[in-house]
């Protein structure tokens, strides 16, 4: 059926609906050996959740964070680029796992509507200037 413009009385019983679930997917293992050459999966190639306002994407960010502080904090302790490598990527799982718990795999609908998501992904490590217009980050 093709028609531009369609109201009340359309017959629609041979229009075809075709839709994309929503919902969550994600990676048990997120760091490894591919190719040979060490790799960390981040964002939504570890794995997403159908979270509103951008909070998946938060979590991506968030990783990326985390792997950058963990490489940095290693580098100044005095281990190799190599060494730190490794261990920002063994750091990194055991991260992922800890947030895959407590995430993913839940049985609560409301679980993108949560107080703690949003304090977690939207609010955390930032404050508020003091009229309240802008956010300090």
């Amino acid at each position: 059926m093709e028609k531009s413009i369609w109201d009340a009385n359309t017959d629609l019983s041979e229009c075809q609906l075709y839709y994309a679930p929503r919902s969550e997917a994600y990676f048990p293992q997120v760091q490894g050996l591919v190719d040979d050459v060490p790799t960390m999966f981040v964002g939504d190639a570890a794995g997403g959740t159908d979270y509103r306002l951008g909070l998946s994407g938060s979590r991506g960010l968030m990783a990326g964070t985390f792997i950058a502080e963990s490489l940095l904090s290693l580098v100044q302790s005095g281990a190799s680029w190599e060494e730190s490598l490794w261990g920002a990527m063994s750091s990194y799982q055991t991260w992922w796992n800890k947030l895959v718990e407590v995430e993913f795999s839940q049985d609560d609908s409301k679980l993108t509507w949560r107080p703690d998501m949003y304090q977690k992904y939207l609010f955390e490590g930032r404050s508020y200037l003091e009229d309240a217009t802008q956010l300090e980050v």
